[in-house]
């Protein structure tokens, strides 16, 4: 428990200066190469999530493990026989992705995106390097994960926000002094990829404390540990596709530079997705620890404690973001054009994001406790109403269509996920949940942002 804050900060340092730096750059990069390409990059990012759904569940199975590992020491030498297979596993399969994406590539540059200013054959070069660098990253979510697990999160995001720096860094230089070209974009990521895969591995190795016995694995935790992981693989599944399918439905049926709007706005609301991660991060091997001791009154405290965490960090900024929406997007990008269109589809991606924050506590009990069954049911049900949506609000009404589909999914989610986890669980009634951890961070940030709504008018008229 005493790890659970400095792992809180050193999550919120990470992942906010990863967004923090993506925020920063995007302007530049808009101008340096055009909304074109920047819309290619953040495709490149929507590819990198949507691939995830072939981790099969191996990475959160291993920041189980290791956090379970924690609590039963015993373990050492199945541990690490354990992670030897699973990385030999990890490297293979990112080969055979990346050389899938190879294959591919010729048609999808000539028959996915419609570009104005890009050529086919630039686009095209673009993701045969983008084939290479899924290749070299793919295994860097292992390790990551495995650092997670082990409670080294200061470490990892101390690494995290040294080599955020020097790509952002090194990634500028080269457009600026060499060339504004987005295929120098790649061939940077590329170059960076190869010294952070080496840095991560060495570093997780090195946190696997030495076994004096030869290395062996016990069968039975084994079989446990791949149960989990083929539960936790269909859930990825589902649930990539409600987090994922929205990008890449509107990649092929917008405009490029249409889509680039949607990029931004996701950029926007990601910030919410920093908070949400970093909580999960630091709670995820808390509750599979207990998990593993049997401890129910001390999860469900924490479960409270967990809960009121994430609302009083997720509702402040969320409601501030929506409510501030046209003010700070135009003070970031400085182009009213763009704000005008990046706006609206924002504030309601950052309404579906804060419910998506709510709920993702209970998600992460049910993981812990290796209960994956409901959340690959309820995110294939919910698939099956929120596939559709997208085509058809997406048809009608872009991206805004979208986005408030992304709304109506969250809203629901949040609901059914905190019913049966509080009764599977027995962690209280659903609506003391809802009074006691989340109002009193809700009411204050909706109060607080209406007073500054107010008094920004009233400055407007004077």
């Amino acid at each position: 428990m005493s790890r659970t804050l400095p792992n809180l900060l050193a999550n919120l340092a990470g992942t906010g200066w990863l967004a923090l730096s993506s925020l920063i750059l995007a302007p530049l990069y808009i101008h340096l190469l055009g909304i074109e390409s920047y819309a290619l990059i953040g495709f490149y990012f929507v590819l990198q999530a949507a691939l995830q759904i072939f981790d099969f569940g191996l990475g959160p199975m291993l920041n189980r493990e290791m956090a379970r590992y924690l609590a039963q020491p015993e373990r050492t030498s199945s541990v690490r026989a354990f992670v030897r297979k699973l990385e030999f596993g990890y490297w293979a399969l990112g080969i055979l992705i990346g050389g899938c994406i190879w294959i591919l590539t010729p048609f999808i540059a000539n028959s996915w995106f419609e570009a104005a200013s890009l050529s086919k054959s630039v686009i095209q070069q673009c993701l045969y390097l983008v084939a290479v660098i899924t290749a070299v990253q793919w295994p860097i979510t292992l390790y990551e994960s495995g650092l997670i697990g082990l409670q080294r999160q200061v470490r990892l995001n101390s690494l995290q926000i040294m080599m955020i720096t020097l790509r952002s860094l090194g990634v500028v230089l080269v457009l600026l002094f060499i060339a504004p070209d987005i295929r120098l974009y790649f061939v940077w990521q590329l170059i960076f990829s190869i010294f952070q895969l080496v840095t991560l591995r060495v570093t997780f190795w090195r946190c696997l404390p030495p076994s004096t016995r030869a290395a062996q694995i016990n069968d039975g935790g084994f079989r446990a540990a791949w149960r989990f992981a083929l539960g936790m693989s269909g859930v990825n599944i589902a649930g990539l596709l409600l987090l994922q399918f929205d990008k890449i439905v509107l990649s092929w049926s917008l405009a490029l530079e249409e889509f680039g709007y949607y990029v931004l706005a996701t950029s926007v609301a990601s910030a919410l997705i920093v908070i949400i991660a970093s909580v999960f991060n630091t709670t995820f091997p808390r509750f599979s620890a207990l998990s593993a001791k049997d401890l129910p009154e001390q999860s469900r405290l924490f479960y409270h404690q967990s809960s009121q965490l994430m609302a009083v960090l997720v509702l402040p900024v969320g409601v501030t973001l929506a409510c501030f929406a046209n003010e700070l997007i135009a003070l970031w990008l400085r182009d009213d054009s763009v704000t005008v269109a990046v706006a609206p589809i924002a504030q309601l991606l950052i309404i579906g994001t804060m419910l998506y924050g709510l709920r993702y506590v209970s998600f992460t009990v049910q993981l812990a406790s290796g209960w994956t069954s409901l959340a690959f049911w309820l995110n294939l049900l919910l698939a099956l109403f929120y596939l559709p949506a997208i085509f058809l609000l997406g048809q009608d009404y872009g991206a805004k269509g979208a986005a408030s589909a992304w709304i109506c999914l969250n809203l629901i989610y949040l609901i059914v996920s905190v019913i049966l986890t509080h009764r599977r669980f027995s962690l209280g009634g659903t609506g003391w949940w809802f009074i006691k951890d989340v109002c009193p961070a809700m009411i204050v940030s909706i109060l607080v942002a209406l007073l500054g709504r107010g008094l920004l008018a009233n400055q407007s008229n004077v």
